[in-house]
């Protein structure tokens, strides 16, 4: 009976030890929102959609959410907002395969202001990976997206040039990295176990394979 106590015990540690893991953390990948306002672009479908590149860090994590300065919506837009990654030129892919995911946007109405776009399904970061965030609209509704006097930034990445596109994003002209637009994208690295539950996964089975079968 003890022995099957015993067994039991040691069946249920390892189990709770595989399940147990680091939280995982929250990442700044780049952020220049605390820079000085230039001017806004209005967000219009199809005149005028818009784009800013950023590289993730040297890090795997997931999108938690994208964060810009927007607002002033007129005619109620609804916004479309996506995630693409950068072709083998660094420019915006634009086929079905580029498309990573999409955001939920947020109420534009009102004066600028940072804006939280959160996205509809899991989008993966890859370590020094070129990406763009897109934002148009595919109703007659505009909203304003602020870009920044600098080009200067923080996190573990780095932002890269912006495009616009005059027609909804079939097409796009890229441009330089000066007056970026305003964006703070936030990911979350993936949990990983603990080095000690490796360790008490490791000793439960050095236990194991070392108690001989007895007879009841």
């Amino acid at each position: 009976m003890k022995r099957r106590m015993m067994s039991g015990l040691l069946c249920g540690l390892i189990c709770a030890a595989a399940l147990i893991q680091s939280a995982g953390a929250d990442i700044l990948v780049v952020s220049n929102l605390s820079e000085t306002l230039r001017a806004n672009t209005p967000i219009a479908n199809p005149q005028y959609w818009a784009a800013q590149s950023f590289f993730a860090g040297t890090f795997t994590g997931q999108v938690t959410s994208i964060d810009v300065i927007a607002g002033n919506a007129v005619d109620a837009p609804a916004a479309v907002a996506e995630l693409r990654k950068a072709n083998i030129d660094g420019e915006i892919d634009t086929s079905a395969a580029g498309l990573l995911g999409t955001f939920s946007a947020p109420d534009l109405s009102g004066v600028e202001g940072i804006r939280i776009f959160l996205p509809d399904n899991l989008m993966t970061l890859l370590p020094a990976t070129k990406y763009w965030f897109i934002l148009g609209a595919s109703n007659d509704g505009t909203f304003d997206w602020s870009y920044a006097e600098t080009p200067y930034f923080t996190g573990l990445g780095s932002l890269g040039n912006y495009a616009d596109s005059s027609d909804g994003g079939a097409s796009w002209d890229h441009r330089d990295d000066a007056f970026p637009y305003f964006i703070r994208v936030n990911a979350r690295t993936a949990p990983i176990p603990e080095p000690s539950v490796y360790l008490v996964i490791i000793l439960g089975l050095t236990v194991g394979s070392l108690r001989r079968p007895t007879r009841t």
